[in-house]
């Protein structure tokens, strides 16, 4: 058993659904992301520090939203548990890369909020190869998941 496996059924042991084969795992945490992602795309896309500061907060807001309810469907099959670790693990570190580059951008520090957006980026790349071990294509951010 993982330590997310553990930690998920201590904090929510009613969610943890032992029954989901790893593709209905990945079913679900696609379901999601088609969520999240239609979410942030009503939000708009960041495509200058302005909107950073603006969009930033909001976008940010969902990716937690997103990473909750992944949580919430409990202890992922031991299959694809590392992976669904990983990916949790790293979408908690983009939050937070994203969190401090909003408050960069506040400061007027562009170059900062641009250096961490970048490693936001290289681990949302990372997060992808975990998303499709998982088998949760619609949480790979080429196919427009945030």
């Amino acid at each position: 058993m993982t330590c997310l496996t553990v930690a998920v059924l201590a904090v929510a042991p009613s969610l943890a659904v032992a029954s989901l084969s790893p593709a209905g795992f990945a079913v679900s945490m696609s379901r999601v992301c088609v969520i999240g992602t239609a979410r942030a795309n009503a939000v708009g896309q960041v495509s200058s520090v302005m909107d950073l500061v603006r969009l930033g907060p909001q976008l940010i807001g969902i990716d937690q939203w997103e990473l909750n309810e992944i949580v919430k469907l409990g202890a992922p099959p031991a299959a694809i548990a590392n992976y669904v670790s990983q990916f949790i693990a790293e979408q908690r570190r983009i939050d937070s890369l994203g969190i401090e580059a909003v408050s960069a951008a506040r400061r007027g520090d562009a170059f900062t909020a641009e250096r961490l957006s970048q490693r936001s980026s290289t681990l949302t790349r990372t997060q992808d190869l975990d998303a499709r071990m998982i088998g949760a294509a619609k949480c790979v951010s080429s196919t427009g998941a945030r």
